[in-house]
């Protein structure tokens, strides 16, 4: 197989650095700190319902 393959690329190569210690960060939840949007809970389970109730109605 040819050395230049992505997936041999990525399978044999290695990133480099070191990643830091602990727990990751919630970026997404710092996203939506910056971009000001409150009760996003509440708001995701409003949609999470409104896609399952159109699954079930798919059935």
């Amino acid at each position: 197989m040819p050395e230049d393959r992505k997936v041999k690329k990525i399978y044999i190569g290695h990133p480099g650095g070191r990643r830091l210690r602990g727990r990751p960060r919630k970026r997404c939840l710092d996203d939506l700190r910056k971009m000001k949007i409150k009760r996003w809970r509440m708001h995701a389970s409003d949609v999470w319902a409104d896609i399952v109730r159109e699954a079930l109605q798919g059935m």
